[in-house]
């Protein structure tokens, strides 16, 4: 019982870990094909497994929620992309090492679990 009388309210960030990568075809409001980055995980607590295409994101002071939208140029991914955001916040070199990596999840407004990727979620 002092187990239970001594618990805190938690939080609504989760650890999860990357399973697999994979690329959404998504048409955009402007009637253009787009392709989004998705990222399988799964919740290290619950085992759940979630899609997450999202990131929360720090823009000019302003904490928003950004689409992992795949921007490829003859160098790479964009780099002012919110997807080469997550890489750098996670210290990833090549796209393929997400797979494994241990990320922090947020809910959005909908409550839609979304990457973290800036350190003004706490």
């Amino acid at each position: 019982m002092d187990t239970v009388l001594n618990m805190k309210v938690g939080t609504k960030k989760i650890n999860a870990v990357i399973k697999d990568i994979q690329l959404l075809s998504v048409l955009r409001k402007n009637n253009t094909l787009q392709q989004k980055i998705v990222f399988k995980v799964i919740d290290e607590v619950t085992k759940l497994e979630y899609n997450v295409s999202d990131a929360w994101i720090t823009v000019e002071d302003e904490l928003c929620v950004r689409a992992l939208w795949f921007y490829e140029t003859p160098n790479g991914i964009y780099s002012h992309s919110t997807l080469a955001e997550a890489m750098r916040f996670y210290n990833i070199k090549v796209l393929r090492d997400f797979i494994g990596k241990i990320v922090k999840l947020y809910p959005d407004k909908n409550d839609y679990l979304t990457l973290v990727i800036t350190n003004d979620i706490k």
